[in-house]
């Protein structure tokens, strides 16, 4: 009976050992490829895709902000509008939004399955939140949605600083030409030999 006990131990071990380590390549897969796009939907519909795989046995929906804002909340989600848009709009228990991803038990409305919520967000702007069906308690698969969350969030902030940069640099050199006109302008004889 022991030597049974012990082989059943030693196989629950080992399948914990394979989940963990698929749900380290789908962090490594996900990481990868978070650095290098620069599309905020491609990097939610990735994110979704590396729960999914990293964590199999629960259901995975990340909605962007555009569609909380719309309205457009999937049924799939079994979170009510009002609910999104108060985790969205919640700074948080010290007034300040945290800058972390923090996994968060929330009741559905109408169904008895418990969900789990992570707002995306960083200091500037919130981008969706990630919506997960059952509980989460096993403390490395919260490790795992935490990670990949925050990479997400990384890599959606990197992409929104590119997005600004591109446009600065197109005021600048704007502003460069602006002022090469304006010079010549000023200056008739050159303008005129021109």
């Amino acid at each position: 009976e022991a030597a049974g006990q012990l082989g059943a131990a030693i196989h629950a071990m080992s399948l914990r050992q394979h989940a963990e380590e698929r749900a380290r390549l789908s962090e490594l897969a996900f990481a990868r490829l978070a650095g290098t796009v620069q599309d905020p939907e491609r990097i939610l519909s990735s994110l979704q895709e590396a729960l999914l795989a990293a964590i199999p046995e629960g259901e995975w929906l990340v909605v962007p902000l555009g569609v909380i804002e719309d309205g457009a909340v999937p049924a799939a989600a079994g979170v009510s509008k009002r609910q999104l848009a108060i985790l969205v709009a919640d700074p948080g228990p010290d007034g300040r939004s945290p800058t972390r991803p923090q996994l968060l038990a929330i009741t559905a409305e109408g169904d008895s399955a418990e969900r789990v919520a992570i707002v995306l967000r960083d200091r500037q702007a919130v981008h969706g939140v990630v919506i997960g069906r059952g509980r989460v308690e096993d403390e490395s698969a919260r490790r795992h949605v935490e990670l990949l969350c925050r990479a997400a969030q990384s890599a959606l902030q990197t992409a929104e600083l590119l997005r600004l940069l591109v446009g600065n640099e197109k005021l600048a050199v704007l502003g460069r030409l602006a002022a090469g006109v304006a010079h010549e302008m000023n200056n008739p004889l050159t303008f005129v030999l021109a």
